[in-house]
């Protein structure tokens, strides 16, 4: 399974940056996990719009959906593809998607890939998702959220953690709706995940390295717009 960065920041991008969007790859199964504001293009260079076998969106705020909107005046130039959405709770998708909400405990398959739902803390109603292949090979992302201790639960196991990692400390009283570094590295240690990568970096940070220096994870890295990650068979 190869996971490619075509976004990482969050709520807005840096000069030159996107916000969340994540290419998932596994044999001929193909799909965009979120699709926020810049992405839309940058998932074209690498794959056809009609080899997409599906979008997952987390939570409906721009910095992770706004580019759907981009990419129904795409579909509407394809009429005889219907593009499968699978999105937390909303009535905001309609023509020319094929929509599928789901719930915290739903189980999905698209292709070669388990889906599993779970539900999160934020401000709005947002699902973390863990994906695997039949491999076995699993990655963990956390979607936007504030930190938990179920949350690594949730990812025990996993090859790979991808994780909001919006904020280097918490911000004085208030309700956190985002994790820090040390909260992104806590989950990756209690869920014993071979790798954490750190994503939903803030736009405004002067230093990205800050976020390295402060995580407390062994194998963890910021990752990089345009990279590519294996995931699994022995690579994490």
């Amino acid at each position: 399974m190869k996971l490619t960065i075509l976004g990482k920041y969050g709520p807005f991008p840096k000069a030159g940056g996107a916000c969340s969007s994540y290419l998932i790859e596994d044999g001929d199964t193909k799909v965009l996990l979120d699709l926020g504001s810049g992405t839309f293009s940058r998932a074209l260079e690498r794959i056809a719009l009609d080899s997409i076998d599906a979008v997952v969106i987390t939570h409906f705020h721009y910095d992770h959906c706004s580019d759907l909107g981009v990419m129904k005046y795409a579909l509407e130039k394809m009429p005889a593809m219907r593009m499968k959405v699978f999105s937390s709770p909303t009535n905001l998708i309609g023509e020319p998607f094929e929509h599928h909400m789901v719930f915290d405990g739903d189980t999905t398959q698209i292709g070669s890939l388990k889906l599993q739902w779970f539900q999160v803390i934020h401000s709005v109603p947002c699902l973390a998702v863990r994906v695997t292949n039949r491999d076995g090979s699993s990655l963990f992302y956390t979607g936007d959220t504030a930190y938990f201790e179920e949350l690594s639960k949730y990812a025990v196991g996993a090859d790979v953690i991808l994780a909001d990692t919006c904020l280097l400390e918490r911000e004085g009283n208030a309700v956190p709706m985002h994790m820090t570094a040390v909260e992104a590295g806590t989950v990756a240690k209690k869920a014993g995940a071979k790798k954490l990568l750190c994503t939903h970096i803030y736009g405004g940070i002067a230093d990205e390295n800050e976020v390295l220096k402060r995580v407390g994870f062994d194998n963890a890295i910021v990752v990089e717009e345009g990279a590519t990650y294996e995931v699994g068979n022995g690579n994490g």
